[in-house]
């Protein structure tokens, strides 16, 4: 059980790490 709660700890800040990467390969793109 502790794994999946680790990975429920870190769901969250990857998901926005995902998204300030994408935003920053967009304005890299331009």
């Amino acid at each position: 059980m502790a794994r999946y709660t680790m990975l429920g700890a870190w769901a969250v800040p990857a998901a926005e790490l995902i998204k300030a990467i994408k935003e920053i390969i967009k304005i890299l793109l331009k």
